[in-house]
């Protein structure tokens, strides 16, 4: 926690900052455990969410970040221990799903790594999917991309929440 706050206030102190944690944090990103990756996910993960800087540090970098949140070819790729991988790669997605839902109409590579992890490897990401079935606004372009009987199912269901705001007030 300590290392976090460090990093955190680093950070804070100038915004150029964020591109040497940025290699800092890629560089032990890529050791082959995956504890020690969870325990740096997270800390990218606040910064993404903190600072635009970061942000854009990082996104010089998705590929790589993305390959090794979920594997290069599988999930059988993520280093030991095993018993850590399945909750790593699903914390991943989660901060992804959220990074995507926030960010992606500024950053074409969150909008390429959403189309990689759910077309060509065919993973859910479950904070986007849940975000889509809850009525959330979604990013124009995943609604491009779902079919037709869904998008018709998604705009009814928008429309429904806000007649619902704003039934009581037509009487």
């Amino acid at each position: 926690m300590i290392m976090v706050l460090k990093i955190l206030e680093y950070c804070e102190l100038d915004p150029q900052n964020c591109g040497s944690a940025n290699d800092l944090l890629l560089e032990t990103f890529r050791f082959e455990n995956c504890h020690v990756r969870l325990l740096v996910l997270h800390i990218i993960n606040r910064l993404v969410l903190r600072f635009g800087s970061f942000r854009k540090a990082i996104a010089k970098h998705f590929q790589e970040v993305i390959l090794l949140g979920i594997g290069k070819k599988s999930s059988s790729d993520l280093p030991p221990p095993k018993n850590i991988q399945s909750i790593y790669k699903e914390r991943f997605l989660e901060f992804f799903g959220t990074w995507y839902r926030k960010y992606s109409q500024d950053f074409q590579c969150l909008r390429t790594g959403y189309q990689y992890i759910r077309k060509n490897r065919k993973i859910a990401i479950p904070n986007v999917e849940a975000g889509i079935n809850k009525g959330v606004q979604a990013p124009k372009k995943v609604v491009a991309d779902m079919s037709k009987a869904r998008r018709i199912a998604f705009l009814e269901e928008d429309i429904n929440l806000k007649l619902g705001s704003i039934g009581p007030n037509l009487k």
